[in-house]
């Protein structure tokens, strides 16, 4: 089991069907506030999940659950609590692709660059619907819990302060998590990539967080700005903040 950075209690939610479930709560911010337990989590795909899992995650007091994945993947991997009574389940896709063919496959920073860019309305969807749900406890998450769902964790957790370097650490955290899934990720390989261009794909070197934080600092001036700039409210922002803090 994965403790948190204090200790005091575990990061990890430890399941049968599920690798990735992880509390965003125990990380302080820049003004010494902490973020709060048992509020926000961030989980790879959820669809086999067993009885017991599915009641684990029920236990936690978890009313919303929000699927980042593209529709084939939830097509082909069916989110357990998609027709399940007494949590609400949304879908909202956040996938984007280059605009033009590439001589060679992106960085995962570029990658996270493009999607903050040029996939705005779905971010926009995303962070609303949270806004919306931020009463009570929730989870959001994608397939491997790393590269859809550490941006939206990432941005979450600049909008409450918490340091680059923290941020930049529970995104790494997903390297070992997803360790027991890599072959079955590895097997998802489009043809058109190379074996050793797709594995740094599936890493989550904390570099290429701490970059996509620095330009989302240099070019909207902080995730608040971002989120201002991609639409939402100074309400929908607060209710964000109200949800770690």
């Amino acid at each position: 089991m994965l403790a948190s950075a204090g200790g005091e209690r575990p990061r990890q939610i430890v399941l049968e069907g599920a690798h990735n479930v992880r509390d965003l709560g125990g990380y302080a911010n820049r003004k010494g506030t902490v973020t709060r337990w048992g509020r926000v989590f961030r989980a790879d795909s959820l669809h086999r999940l067993t009885p017991e899992d599915q009641e684990k995650i029920t236990n936690l007091g978890i009313k919303s659950i929000l699927d980042l994945r593209r529709p084939d993947e939830v097509s082909l991997m069916p989110n357990v609590f998609a027709t399940a009574n007494g949590v609400a389940y949304m879908h909202i896709a956040l996938f984007g692709r280059p605009s033009h063919p590439r001589r060679t496959p992106p960085t995962l920073a570029e990658i996270y660059r493009h999607l903050l860019d040029d996939v705005q309305q779905p971010f926009a969807s995303i962070f609303r619907y949270l806004a919306m749900r931020s009463k009570e406890p929730l989870l959001f998450h994608c397939t491997a819990g790393k590269d859809r769902t550490g941006l939206v964790a990432a941005i979450l957790l600049d909008l409450v302060e918490v340091t680059f370097d923290q941020i930049a650490a529970d995104y790494a955290l997903s390297k070992r998590l997803i360790e027991p899934m890599m072959d079955e990720l590895r097997a998802g390989r489009p043809p058109m990539i190379d074996t050793g261009d797709y594995e740094k794909l599936l890493d989550a070197d904390p570099s290429a967080m701490l970059e996509t934080l620095g330009y989302i600092q240099s070019v909207y001036g902080g995730s608040q700005r971002y989120l201002r700039c991609i639409g939402l409210t100074t309400d929908e922002i607060a209710r964000l903040q109200a949800l770690l803090l």
